[in-house]
């Protein structure tokens, strides 16, 4: 299957994602099972890879989403920064709020972690951290 078509979770998670108006997209399913594991039934979905196409995000929307939290694993370096701001971009021309989940200093995760990867209590620091983007 085509990776742009693939929205894992939105048929357990629809609901809270309609209840919550907002989303946590991870880039794997993984992800979205441990979530599962740590909060039962949540908001968040993985799109399987660090790219994010206009049907997942009218998928989204469709399902009464207005805020996104990108939880993709750590990276760094100038592309890194070049390929998130394209896709908040992309996010933002949709009309919904764009955050960002992320550990820049590397205080909590390593190269290719995900934010829940580390456990509950990672996650939510990180969470609650979120950046705006503009």
């Amino acid at each position: 299957h085509r990776l742009t078509m693939n929205t894992y979770g939105i048929d357990k998670n629809k609901e809270a994602i309609n209840k919550y108006k907002k989303c946590i997209i991870f880039e794997a399913e993984k992800s979205v099972l441990k979530m599962d594991t740590a909060y039962g039934n949540n908001p968040s979905v993985a799109v399987g890879g660090s790219s994010i196409s206009e049907y997942q995000l009218n998928l989204l929307k469709t399902n009464g989403c207005e805020k996104i939290y990108l939880a993709f694993d750590r990276e760094e370096g100038i592309k890194w920064e070049q390929k998130l701001d394209k896709i908040c971009k992309r996010i933002i021309n949709f009309n919904l709020e764009c955050f960002i989940i992320e550990d820049k200093e590397g205080k909590y995760l390593d190269l290719k972690d995900s934010p829940i990867d580390r456990g509950e209590f990672v996650f939510l620091e990180l969470y609650k951290n979120a950046r705006k983007y503009n």
